[in-house]
């Protein structure tokens, strides 16, 4: 099976034990995601009736959920619902699945009275794969910024108001990614993505602490390729000197990073070692999702 393949057919969305078109999908008022961000999410690659990395992003949905009070005793069997329910339904080709956990519906106070069953909702989108192998051939532009975030990054919770005003200031300058240096200098990691410099024909990322989000794609890639990669406390200097730069995520993994605040980064073009770094992911993905 090749790695390239059309996207699925439609969006869809799973709620109240329901698929339906996204459109269609509704979501109460007063759900505690909505008014107070106690949520959290994953998103996952699939194809054709399987989602790679499935039980990594699980085990990070209940971490994340955890850390914002939301006891996945209450929603873990649901939540293996909507990922089947879904790839049922989208049948073949490629898709992005993501999965949302609340604190339920209930009115509102901080502190609910009676004990509020989770929520759980779940969308299903066409992923163009293709589109994304072109981006990689010619790199994307970061710019840095100042690190304005709650102390708690590492749960992936819904709470991005700072990630989305920093993207939002990339974009502004034309950058496709912000990247957070705290107010000592040192690098943390993308408004969606984990960061990367390549040194002496190393791979280095900084390591997971409260401000950085453990990544999958970061952590599969410290796995497959530990010749080539491993973890180092990094400052922007170093990134502003680095041989290469690239980001990693579930959408975008392996992606070059050819300008840094609209300097180039080395040549200026996706550089040697995210190249052989790419084809491994490439390869490792391809592998799960042809299994």
């Amino acid at each position: 099976m090749s790695l390239v393949t059309a996207p699925i057919a439609k969006p869809l969305a799973w709620i109240d034990g329901t698929v339906v078109p996204p459109d269609r999908a509704r979501i109460p008022l007063e759900d505690r995601g909505v008014l107070f961000g106690e949520s959290a999410y994953e998103a996952m690659l699939t194809r054709s009736g399987h989602a790679f990395a499935l039980e990594p992003h699980l085990l990070r949905l209940e971490r994340s959920a955890a850390g914002a009070g939301i006891s996945p005793e209450g929603f873990r069997g649901r939540v293996r619902k909507v990922v089947d329910d879904l790839l049922q339904a989208a049948g073949e080709g490629d898709g992005v699945l993501y999965l949302h956990v609340t604190g339920g519906a209930a009115p509102r106070e901080h502190v609910p009275a009676d004990a509020v069953a989770p929520g759980v909702y779940g969308t299903l989108r066409p992923f163009d794969r293709a589109a994304l192998m072109r981006t990689q051939e010619i790199g994307i532009d970061i710019a840095t910024c100042g690190e304005e975030r709650w102390r708690q990054a590492h749960w992936k919770t819904t709470q991005l108001l700072p990630n989305i005003l920093a993207k939002r200031g990339a974009a502004s300058i034309g950058a496709q990614e912000a990247v957070f240096i705290d107010e000592e200098g040192v690098l943390l990691e993308g408004g969606s993505s984990n960061v990367w410099i390549v040194t002496m024909g190393v791979a280095l990322t900084p390591p997971v602490t409260r401000n950085i989000l453990p990544g999958i794609t970061r952590a599969l890639l410290l796995e497959h390729a530990s010749d080539r990669t491993r973890e180092a406390d990094l400052s922007a200097r170093m990134l502003a000197e680095a041989d290469e730069v690239f980001i990693t995520s579930t959408t975008r993994p392996v992606l070059s990073v050819v300008r840094v605040d609209g300097k180039p980064v080395g040549d200026g073009v996706p550089g040697p070692i995210t190249r052989e770094l790419e084809q491994r992911f490439r390869d490792l993905l391809e592998a799960d999702l042809s299994a």
